[in-house]
């Protein structure tokens, strides 16, 4: 794993700088483990390797299908579309 710009990993998996941002903010505590502050915008491979982890962002840059940490979101990327469905709860 390498280091990544923020705006690779959402673009790998699918959503906007700022919806990616959103999700990173909520995992402000774990992150800053690694020296990542909301202000970063190069990752380190260590918390890259994590967000993918979390988020389901395979090496290829697709975003696997599967329930987000936040249990309202499923999607996949196909052929370069991305599905995304919005579970209400």
């Amino acid at each position: 794993m390498k280091s990544y710009l923020k705006s690779e990993l959402a673009r790998a998996a699918g959503v906007s700088c700022s919806t990616f941002k959103r999700w990173l903010r909520q995992q402000n505590e774990k992150l800053s483990q690694w020296g990542v502050t909301p202000r970063s915008q190069l990752l380190p491979p260590v918390a890259v390797e994590w967000i993918c982890g979390q988020y389901g962002i395979d090496e290829g840059g697709t975003l696997n299908y599967g329930v987000s940490p936040f249990g309202r979101f499923v999607g996949f990327r196909n052929n370069g579309v991305v599905f995304l469905y919005i579970i209400y709860i």
